[in-house]
Formats: C-alpha cells, structure tokens, sequence
C-alpha cells in the first residue's frame, strides 16, 4: 500500500502493503491536516469529457526541478498567487543543504534564488510577497538572516543578517517586512520592519526589555499595525501592544493584568483592522483562558466571557460578518467541550453547539471549521449519541445545529477537519460513514440540503482517501488523495458529484510517498510533491489537468447579440470537418488593446466547448491558436485600428485546423469575433450517439485570450439549436 505524507515534520501516515483494516490507524495522524482559505465565486459542477466508467481524461505532467545530488530531495514548495512560479527548497547541489530556487509553473529551467550556502548553512522556511513579485527567506546558520529576492530571479537583498529569531509578516502593500532579531546574544527579542527591497530597520518594539522582550507577532489586515507580545522584565507578565508597521508610538492593548497571568500565543484583528482579540491564560490555574476585546482606535477593554471562571481552550475565530466572536470551550478533561458566541463588543454568551449530554459530548476545537463568510461554524461532536462523532453547521446566534453527515453504518466515523468551499456552500469531509474498512470522501451542502460520496467506490479490500484536501478557488472542484493497495494517485472531482480526474502520474512503486499539492482556481493544473520517478526521492511535479481549456467553464466572460455556432463532423481526423464560431454586436466595449497583441509571439486564443448534460457538463474539446508565426510563407496574424485578423491558406492548415479568425474591436453591440476551421488537425470530439452533443440543455462556447485573461462566450439553449445529430450541430442564438 502506497503512502501520503504530508511533510517530513511529524504528519506522516504510512499504510504497509496488505493491511486490510488499516483506516483505524489513519486518525490520529488525519486530524493534523490543516484549512485551506480562499475566496471565489461558485458555479455548477463540470465534469471532464468521458474516458470510461468512474474515471475521466488524465493529465500530462512535467517535471519542474532539475536533476538532484544523490540524496537530494525537494522538501517544500509554494505557488505565487497568480499562478506564475513555483518556489521549491531542495538539496538540489548539495546533499542536506537545502537551498531556494524558482520556475515557471508550467516548467523550464530552475533558477537559484538564494545565495551559494555552506553546511551547515539551510533554507527552513520561505515567504511570498501579497502582491508576488518578491521572495523572502531565512538562512540558518553561523549567522541567521533575512534575505529577499525577486520571484523569477535577480539580484537578492539582505535584509538583516545577524541573530533573525523569526520571520513575522509581509504588509498588505508588500512594503515592508516584520520580523523579530535578538540584537545582543544572551538578551531579549525585538520587533523590526524592513522595505522589502532593503534599507534601514525600524525598531517597533520597547527596545529596553530585562525579560524575554517581544515573543509573537501579527499583523493587522490593512498592514498598517503590527500587534505583538512583549515580556518587559524576567518573571513580569507577557502583555499585548501595538504599533505602527512604518515606526511610532507603542500602545499597551491588554490593560493590567493580575498577578500570575499573561497574554497567549493566539491574538489576531478583524478583518476591518478595527478591534483585536486575545486570551488570557493564568499560568497557575492549568490552561484556563479568558477572552478580551480591545479597540484598536482606544477605547475600554471588553472582558468577552467574565461569566466563565474554568474552561480549556485557546481555539477561537469571529463570526456573522465580524460582529461575532465565537469561542471553544471545556473543562480540561475532553470530557465535555461545547461553542459559543458573543458580540465582539461584549454581552451575553450563547451556546451554539447544542444541547448535548453533559457526561459525554465533546467538541474537538481542532476539527472546527468556519466559512469564508463568517456565516457558518461546522464542527464534530458526539451531540446526538454518546462516543458517535458526527458533523455538525452552527449559526452565530444559535439554535438547532444541523447535521451535515447522512446516518454512519456500524463502526463508522468521521476523520479529519472538514473543509468549505471558498463560496461558503459546501462542506468536503472524509470518513467511513458508510463503515470500515473503506475510508471516502463526502460532501454536503452547508445547509444540510443535501450528502453524497464524491470518491469513487473502491473495488478491493482496502481503500482510503487522506484528510489533505483542496477546493478550486471556484468552489466547483476537490483535490485529494487517493489509495488503494496498489495505487497511491490525486483525483480531482466535481464538488457537487461526478467522475474522478487523475490529476498524477504514477509513483514509482508501492512504497511510494505523495507529500502534497495545490490546485488552480478552475482546477485547470495542479502542483504537487512525490516518490513519482524514483522511490525514496520527492520532487515536484506540474500537472495540466485539463489541456488549455479549464474543466470547468469560466464565469465571467463577455457576451454578444448574436452568436453562431456550426460543427460538421465527417470522422475522426478527416478533412472535412469544419467548425465556425461568430458572435456578432459584442455586449461589452471592447478595445483593440483587449484582443492582446496576436501579432507576436506568447499568447494564446482557446476556443472551449462545454456540453451540457443532466446533472453536470461535459467538457468536450479544446482548440488552440498561438500568435505570431508563419501561415503559407506569410505571417499569420495581422492588425489594423479596429482589431486583428488571423489567415492560414496551406492546404491542412497546423494550428487545430484554423483557417481564418477576425477580431473586430468597437463601441457596445458593435464588435466581432468569427473563426473558421477546417481540415484534418482539426481536434472535433466523437459525437456522442445518436446526436452530436448531450445538450441537455445547454451548449457553450468560450473563446480565451491567454495574456489580458479575458474571455467571449456563448450560450446555446435548447430553442437555439437547429441540428444535433451524429454528422453536424447547428445553433444560432438572438
């Protein structure tokens, strides 16, 4: 049996070859799997076009890391947000020194961002800017620094070199850098900010401290304020601050506390930057916790629960649009824990969780999961029978939680954190809810509404998915992992119920480890880390799910008066099948300058069809013209004031059968696009017996632009198809 791992650090799960009962021991270790956050819209479900029962078109993938020293490994990896470059550490040169390089995410040459390193000189941790253009990373070593570095390459900048404790954020403008130094080695920490492209630091916090001096940092979502903990003199209390990220003046948020206790680890602010929150814990009295609100413009301190005198947690996270801090709760002993929720400005507590058995029920703070907006809080509990752990939505101000799970079998249970989709709808869990030895993954709507089993059934003994999952920032696809005896692969499913993607290529035997991914927004590629070409050695992979159509159509894209869409379809690879596409009086102003610039090379036009069928879509083809190049001796494309045409007049025209495209810029209702193809490069799909598309009810078509991003549709309905039959389609919508 093939194994995940998650990273090298104490998140491993190892499933031995045979173990036909196995999932049991898959618990402990899936409760670590940590909650993605994201925001996106959503859209119904699209699955990819079929390649056999259960299972649709695979993906190519591509090595991105170059070759490795005997024993090197790529340890971590990170995508900028825009989906540009992959970041990787590996001990690419030298074995057990692990160094920071970059490269294009769809692949090429690997740069080397950090400096030469010599052991026992190593990269641990790394940074991306919010805005992606620069990387920062830590050198531990002799000296520890802080050194950053443009994304694709370049000149890097040290930024403190000396005795670094801690990296603790990047401004929300990717200005500046905090972090925490040791100035003097014996002495106490302090907080600086940096420019992100070097210059001088900025001491933030008291600069005068006997005790530990500043211990955590967070900063507020606006970057202007950096909170952070300070222990001001040996055996004094560590108390909260504030100060601004450029320099200024210090403010103490945490009032005066009583003798024995101190400001936790955990503070963070609102999402508006206007109040932050705290706990309290009273070091003599174990892990008991209070809960304050300060407002960051001055004001009292608002003590959030002076009605609880004993509770364990330091679990907590605010709710109903920000108004609502909500907290987890216990009594030390895991025997009882329970959810509640308070206006951030103080008042009456109120229990969400339900009313449960006070000798038995239990609220795990670590499989608690809140939506994007704020709205909903899922969590396990045994609420409705004693030892029987379900899953659970709660709102901010009470009442009934809602089960989300359907009934467990016998033996069944629930594994890891749930997960919602980043538009708050769905809730993706794994569990045995339909008993052991087989391990599934699930989804409900958030409401409740509605369950269903979104892996595929396994056919043999044994059979898990791991806790390591990903919603597409869309909302409409999960990523995760998936294990039988013999095959370790990742799956990429509609959210709402479809057939598995096999998003990776085989690892190199069943003793293979897959440590870890991330997905696209429309889950068009994948990255991930495994044992793929040689056992015992984890490398990165780029995998393009879906070919340069994404398997999920695109929801923003501009449309049209009028559009025409023709197919005649002679045989696989004939000459004679044809393709025309026009969309006429384009809805939107559209500029020259929105058509990219054809006429050189580095982008692309995508022409994607996506066939609607009961239930779902079927992705079904794609056809790509790039710029640039030469058509007949000639240069393909060609530009005027009001747009580009495109003309190819060999006689099997190379770029999917393209023959001619125009693209005709102009006021609202005024623009064009028309394309024509023909000849046997031509990539039509099969018609799908006795007509050509499912249509039911809905054909689309959308034409992309790969370098502005933007994108032209059309949507075909029912009343707008002329003919769909096995040798043509015919639509014409007004």
């Amino acid at each position: 049996m093939q194994r995940f791992r998650r990273n090298e650090k104490n998140r491993d799960c190892r499933f031995p070859t045979g173990v036909s009962n196995y999932s049991h021991l898959l618990k402990a270790h899936l409760l670590k799997a940590h909650l993605l956050k994201a925001s996106a819209a959503g859209l119904a479900s699209l699955a990819m076009f079929l390649a056999g029962p259960g299972e649709a078109t695979a993906a190519t993938v591509t090595k991105l890391n170059q070759a490795l020293v005997s024993g090197g490994n790529v340890s971590s990896f990170k995508v900028t947000g825009d989906g540009t470059y992959v970041l990787f550490s590996a001990d690419a040169e030298t074995d057990g020194v692990d160094e920071l390089y970059s490269v294009a995410r769809s692949g090429g040459t690997a740069v080397k961002l950090s400096r030469s390193l010599t052991p026992p000189e190593m990269i641990p941790q790394f940074w991306i800017s919010p805005d992606y253009s620069r990387v920062i990373y830590a050198v531990e070593g002799s000296v520890s620094e802080l050194i950053s570095i443009p994304v694709g390459g370049g000149s890097g900048t040290v930024l403190d070199s000396g005795n670094v404790a801690d990296f603790m954020g990047i401004s929300a403008d990717s200005s500046l850098v905090v972090y925490r130094e040791y100035p003097v080695l014996p002495g106490p920490a302090e907080m600086y900010s940096i420019p992100i492209g070097g210059g001088s630091a900025t001491l933030l916090s008291q600069g005068s401290a006997t005790g530990a001096g500043a211990i955590n940092a967070s900063l507020t979502p606006d970057g202007a304020t950096v909170l952070f903990t300070y222990q001001a003199s040996s055996g004094g209390p560590t108390e909260l601050y504030k100060a601004p990220i450029g320099g200024g003046s210090i403010v103490k948020l945490s009032g005066t506390l009583p003798a024995g206790y101190d400001v936790g680890l955990a503070f963070f602010a609102s999402d508006d930057s206007s109040r932050a929150f705290f706990t309290v814990n009273n070091n003599f009295g174990l892990n008991t916790y209070s809960y304050y609100s300060a407002p960051l413009a001055g004001g009292a301190l608002v003590d959030l629960a002076p009605t609880m005198t004993s509770f364990y947690s330091d679990y907590f996270w605010l709710m109903d649009s920000g108004n609502t801090f909500a907290f987890s709760a216990g009594d030390g002993s895991f025997t009882q824990g329970e959810i509640y929720t308070v206006p951030v400005t103080g008042g009456s507590l109120t229990k969400i969780s339900g009313t449960p058995d006070p000798s038995a029920a239990v609220v795990n703070p670590y499989s608690i999961a809140v939506s994007p907006d704020l709205s909903t809080t899922v969590f396990r509990s045994d609420l409705l029978t004693p030892g029987t752990y379900e899953l659970f939505a709660a709102q901010s101000g009470g009442g009934t939680p809602v089960r989300l799970n359907s009934a467990l079998a016998p033996g069944g249970t629930l594994l890891g954190r749930p997960l919602i989709s980043p538009d708050s709808s769905i809730v993706a869990y794994d569990a045995e809810q339909d008993g052991p030895p087989f391990t599934n993954m699930y989804a409900s709507a958030i409401d409740g509404a509605w369950n269903l089993q979104l892996s595929a059934p396994f056919t043999g003994t044994v059979g898990v998915v791991s806790s390591d999952k990903k919603f597409s920032g869309d909302s409409q696809w999960l990523g995760f992992l998936r294990s039988d005896a013999t095959n370790l692969d990742l799956k990429i499913v509609p959210a709402t119920g479809g057939d598995e993607i096999t998003a990776s290529a085989p690892l190199a035997s069943v003793n293979s480890w897959f440590y870890e991914f991330e997905l696209a927004g429309d889950a068009s590629w994948a990255v991930y880390r495994a044992e793929q070409d040689t056992e015992g050695t984890a490398e990165l992979y780029f995998s393009n799910i879906s070919g340069p159509c994404a398997p999920a159509a695109r929801l923003t894209c501009s449309t049209s008066k009028k559009d025409i869409f023709k197919i005649r379809y002679a045989g696989a690879s004939s000459t004679k099948n044809k393709l025309l596409f026009k969309s006429i009086g384009l809805s939107q102003e559209t500029l020259t300058s929105d058509f990219g610039d054809p006429t050189g090379t580095g982008q692309t036009f995508t022409l994607c069809l996506y066939d609607a069928d009961t239930g779902g879509s079927l992705y079904s083809f794609d056809m790509e013209v790039p710029g640039g190049g030469s058509c007949a001796g000639k240069p393909c494309w060609s530009a005027s004031s009001r747009g580009f045409k495109f003309k190819d007049k060999t006689k099997v025209p190379l770029n999917d059968g393209a023959k001619t495209i125009a693209l005709t810029a102009g006021a609202a209702g005024r623009g064009k696009i028309a394309l024509k193809a023909s000849s046997s490069n031509l990539p039509l799909p099969a018609p799908n017996l006795p007509s050509f598309f499912n249509a039911n009810p809905t054909v689309m078509v959308q034409l992309n632009e790969s370098s502005t991003g933007n994108c032209w549709e059309a949507l075909f309905q029912a009343s707008d198809i002329k003919a769909n039959t096995g040798t043509q389609f015919k639509a014409l919508r007004r």
